[in-house]
């Protein structure tokens, strides 16, 4: 990685180097996912099945971010790494993002369900607590906002934490991953550096 790659990745990993961040992560992703297995949640169940609904729901979500950003100009040009160092930024975070947010806390979790429980009640209840995670993390790290902002982002990335949890339930995680990635590529990369020539 490039020193321009690195400082876009330093806020986020607390000095410790990139790849020794995403390293120890991926790393933790697969024990996760090996644990998760024992409740029928895993890394890859049918190629290509449900990537479709996972793009189509992926563009539903960025729609309306990129139209209030465009009417509203809510977020600063601070929160966009630029392109071209957004083409590896962003995909990198993905993974790191549903591993840490979505596949860990479930697999800790795991234990409160027995094996084959895909669908039960039980799972869906950690479903809600684990899609609590993500919002309250951003919410947090935006800084003081207006309070329409945070509620909607707050209500937003609840909604988008049960969708992807949900195709990682219904599909597998790298359905939910491309969900994620979708996302990402409109709202960050291509909206990202569309917005800092438009509206700053």
């Amino acid at each position: 990685m490039t020193i321009v790659d690195r400082a876009a990745f330093a806020p986020y990993f607390d000095g410790l180097h990139p790849l020794l961040a995403v390293t120890i992560v991926v790393g933790a992703g697969a024990l996760a996912l090996a644990r998760l297995e024992r409740v029928d949640l895993v890394l890859l169940r049918h190629p290509l099945r449900g990537m479709r609904l996972a793009v189509g729901a992926a563009l539903l979500f960025a729609v309306p971010t990129i139209g209030l950003d465009a009417a509203t100009v809510p977020f600063s040009a601070a929160i966009n790494v630029r392109f071209p160092a957004s083409l590896l930024f962003y995909p990198v975070m993905a993974v790191v993002v549903e591993i840490l947010f979505h596949a860990v806390p479930l697999a800790l979790l795991a234990p409160l369900l027995r094996p084959g429980e895909a669908r039960s009640r039980r799972l869906w209840a950690c479903v809600i607590l684990v899609a609590l995670l993500e919002p309250a993390f951003q919410v947090a790290l935006a800084g003081p906002i207006p309070g329409w902002l945070s509620a909607y982002l707050a209500l937003h990335l609840f909604a988008f934490s049960v969708v992807q949890l949900w195709l990682f339930i219904r599909h597998d995680f790298v359905t939910m991953l491309v969900f994620r990635l979708s996302y990402y590529l409109c709202w960050h990369i291509l909206w990202g550096h569309l917005r800092i020539q438009l509206l700053f």
